[in-house]
C-alpha cells in the first residue's frame, strides 16, 4: 500500500441534518460517552466475544477511543497536504483523525473496477473517499466501518458524505459542508462485492461495474461484472435528502449544479488507517 497521496490543503467547515432533513446545521465532532483509551497491552482482535466488546467499549467503530479531546492526540508525522486536509477539516471525531492515513486505493493507479477496488479496500477497516468529477468538482464520504464485500447493508451511526461547494475546491481553498446520516444508522452502507461504494440506498452510488442495482457479488462472478467488463466505469449517483441530509445549495447531490443526479469521475482515491486492518470486519 502506497503512503498518503500529496494534494493542495483547504479551509473548511462542517454540516449536518437537523431535526428537520431539508435543514442543515453545524456539526461537532460525534464521541462515545464515557470511552476509555484501551491498555497498552491489550492486544486488539477482530473475532469473538472480546473483540465485539472491544470495539464496542474502546471506541465504537469508527469513533476514537480516548473519548472528548481526542483529536490532541492526532496523527503528526509527516504526512501529504491532502492527508493533512483530510485530518484536520473532515476527520476530527473519528477514528481516523489519531491514525497514519494510508493510500489505499486510488483509481487511477489501480483501476476503475469494482474487483480492483475491494482487492485494495476490503477488511482495512474505516475507510474515507475523496472524488473528483469531470467538471472539476469535489465531493468525499466516511465510511466507519469499511468495506468486507458482506453482500448485504450495514448499519452505522456515524457515516457521512462531503461536500466541496465549489468547482476546484481542493485547489482554492472552497470550505466543504459535512452531510450526516437522516433517520438513524440504518443501511447506512451496502457492502457489495460487485459494486464499489455505495451510501444509503440512493446518496452515493459508484458502481465500478455492471452488477444489477444492489447485486451481489455472486450475481456475475467471474463475468463482467467485477471487471467492469473490459471498460473502465466512472460513472457516479447521488440524491440526497432521504438518507444522507442534502446541502444547502439547492442540488440534492454531491455534484455542481450542473452535473445532475449523475456524473462522471475523473479522481478517487480511498485512505485508510495504518494499523485498523481486520478490526472492523
Amino acid at each position: 500500500m502506497a503512503s498518503c497521496h500529496s494534494a493542495h490543503a483547504l479551509a473548511s467547515r462542517r454540516v449536518a441534518p437537523s431535526a428537520s432533513r431539508d435543514r442543515v446545521r453545524a456539526r461537532a465532532p460525534r464521541v462515545r460517552a464515557g470511552a476509555t483509551r484501551p491498555d497498552a497491552d491489550d492486544t486488539p482482535s477482530s473475532s469473538g466475544v472480546g473483540g465485539f466488546l472491544r470495539k464496542l467499549f474502546t471506541g465504537e467503530l469508527g469513533v476514537p477511543a480516548s473519548g472528548p479531546g481526542s483529536d490532541a492526540a492526532a496523527f503528526a508525522g509527516s504526512e501529504s497536504a491532502e492527508c493533512a486536509m483530510l485530518r484536520a477539516k473532515v476527520l476530527p471525531g473519528t477514528v481516523l483523525a489519531s491514525r497514519e492515513l494510508v493510500l489505499a486505493y486510488d483509481a487511477s493507479r489501480d483501476g476503475w473496477s469494482a474487483a480492483a477496488f475491494h482487492s485494495r479496500c476490503d477488511n482495512f477497516g474505516p475507510a474515507v473517499l475523496v472524488a473528483r468529477t469531470a467538471k472539476g468538482h469535489y465531493f468525499g464520504a466516511f465510511n466507519p466501518l469499511g468495506w468486507a464485500s458482506r453482500e448485504d447493508y450495514r448499519d452505522a451511526f456515524n457515516a457521512f458524505l462531503v461536500k466541496w461547494p465549489r468547482r476546484g475546491a481542493l485547489v482554492d481553498g472552497g470550505e466543504p459542508w459535512i452531510l450526516e446520516k437522516v433517520g438513524g444508522p440504518g443501511a447506512a452502507i451496502f457492502d457489495f462485492g460487485a459494486e464499489g461504494p455505495i451510501f444509503g440506498a440512493d446518496a452515493l452510488k459508484i458502481p465500478l461495474g455492471r452488477a444489477p442495482s444492489m447485486g451481489s457479488s455472486y450475481a456475475q462472478i467471474g463475468g463482467a461484472a467485477l471487471g467492469g467488463g473490459g471498460k473502465e466505469i466512472k460513472t457516479a449517483k447521488s440524491s440526497l435528502g432521504s438518507s444522507y441530509a442534502a446541502p444547502p445549495d439547492g442540488t440534492g447531490t454531491l455534484f455542481g449544479p450542473s452535473e445532475g443526479r449523475e456524473t462522471e469521475l475523473a479522481e478517487m482515491r480511498v485512505y485508510v488507517g495504518k494499523g485498523l486492518e481486520g478490526d472492523y470486519a
